[in-house]
């Protein structure tokens, strides 16, 4: 996953929404754009809201996607991370 601050976070919310319309909410592309938006949520400082969106990512995942998939291995990574100590949730790791 590119971790690259996105020059507008507005574009990646766009580009889900344009996702959403053309893929479908299943699609693993448009998953990927929902765990990005949570990374970026999580980094600007609201990681209980990341922490919720993850979850219901890593729901919606599981019922979609193969347990070995690496964007399901992503999202459980980056839950961990924020499930972490207090001090590093409120900055994941690039």
């Amino acid at each position: 996953m590119n971790r690259k601050r996105p020059a507008d976070l507005a574009a990646l919310r766009a580009v889900f929404a344009d996702r959403l319309r053309v893929l479908g909410p299943d699609h693993p592309d448009t998953l990927k754009t929902r765990r990005e938006l949570a990374y970026w949520q999580a980094k600007q400082g609201d990681v209980p809201g990341a922490v919720t969106a993850l979850e219901s990512l890593e729901k919606d995942q599981t019922a979609i996607l193969c347990e070995g998939h690496p964007h399901l291995r992503a999202t459980r990574a980056l839950l961990a991370e924020l499930h972490g100590s207090p001090s590093d949730s409120a900055t994941p790791r690039q």
